[in-house]
């Protein structure tokens, strides 16, 4: 008959044996945690590709739209009436005053000359353009001036109504017109003529004035029944 004590031996052994199986189970559970992250990879790989192109498209072909009117090519002038006593309409009197310049040529002239037809009625813009306080027999009045600035130059056309005194007119014309309108400058030569029963003035310094002069009295031949005596001072 086995002691007591040996079988209590007997029975400790497995005891032991599954406590150390525990404890290693235990351990071996701590040590499959999860790891702190630390980084196990630096980036290796640097960019070893330069651009290996360049931009190759450019302009392949010149502009192919070229003005299609030469710019240095003058305009035609309208055509004018012939045998007139005088002009109808601002439209006649600006295509007069075009033929005029054509012959004085651009590069004598001033910039960007406008041709304008005054308001009859606006007797402030009547006076200041031509010195005159009355319109009585007169039909219309254009003036050509330069759009750019102070520049003292300015032709006045009259159109004259029938039966107007157009001496009269031309003398007042002369008499009253502000050669100095612009204030910071001021025209040194007025010349004014007789066109069938219209009337002209110029004014400007003496060779443009001079210039515009000849070439309207170039222009009005056949244009008009008569030209008369040039006034100037």
């Amino acid at each position: 008959m086995k002691s007591k004590k040996n079988v209590r031996g007997g029975k400790l052994i497995p005891v032991m044996v599954a406590l150390v199986l525990s404890a290693a189970f235990v351990l071996s559970g701590c040590t499959t945690g999860t790891p702190e992250a630390t980084p196990t990879t630096q980036p290796t790989v640097e960019p070893t590709l330069a651009p290996t192109t360049e931009p190759t498209t450019e302009p392949t072909t010149d502009p192919t739209t070229e003005p299609t009117t030469d710019p240095s090519a003058e305009s035609t002038p309208a055509p004018l009436p012939e045998n007139v006593d005088g002009l109808a309409s601002a439209e006649e009197v600006t295509a007069f005053l075009e033929n005029v310049y054509a012959k004085v040529g651009e590069e004598n002239l001033p910039m960007m000359l406008q041709h304008t037809a005054l308001d009859l009625t606006d007797m402030d813009a009547v006076t200041y353009n031509t010195g005159l306080t009355s319109v009585d027999g007169i039909d219309g009045i254009v003036v050509s001036e330069s759009g750019v600035g102070s520049i003292a130059y300015s032709l006045v056309y009259i159109m004259t109504a029938d039966g107007a005194d157009a001496d009269a007119i031309q003398t007042e014309l002369m008499e009253k017109i502000n050669p100095a309108k612009w204030v910071c400058v001021s025209a040194e030569k007025l010349i004014s003529v007789r066109l069938g029963s219209d009337v002209l003035l110029v004014m400007g310094d003496s060779t443009l004035a001079g210039s515009v002069y000849d070439a309207v009295v170039e222009t009005a031949q056949g244009v008009f029944t008569s030209v008369g005596e040039k006034v100037e001072k």
